[in-house]
């Protein structure tokens, strides 16, 4: 049985088939998917689809006691951190993509996910 990791990949996959599209003829680029990230006055996704999208990056490690990209600030760093902070860690997660080619895999995940699995300036 798959993951909802592995179903999601299949399922972008398949889309960018149809597309006619592979990792070298990117169609999001790093300005377009911050530009849709920060729309609409978001600051990231909600803890668990900022996980998901977490799960989908490629060669993510633990160097030391931290992780390289860092992890998303949910569980305890949620509240404890400022909207400002979210939004420029999810910046960085965005950044990690375009470094490995995944600008439209995870711009088709972000892009799936409904405007309230977002948060936004000034309800967090």
């Amino acid at each position: 049985m798959k993951t909802w990791n592995q179903h999601q990949i299949s399922k972008n996959r398949n889309v960018m088939r149809k597309l006619n599209i592979n990792k070298e003829q990117s169609v999001e680029t790093f300005e377009s998917l911050w530009k849709f990230c920060t729309s609409n006055n978001r600051v990231c996704p909600l803890p668990m689809k900022w996980n998901d999208l977490y799960q989908i990056l490629h060669d993510t490690r633990q160097i030391g006691a931290g992780y390289e990209p860092p992890i998303p600030l949910i569980l305890g760093a949620w509240g404890n951190t400022s909207d400002n902070e979210k939004q420029e860690r999810l910046k960085i997660h965005i950044k990690w993509t375009e470094g490995h080619k995944q600008l439209d895999e995870v711009g088709n995940y972000l892009h799936s996910l409904k405007e309230e699995d977002w948060a936004h300036f000034g309800e967090i």
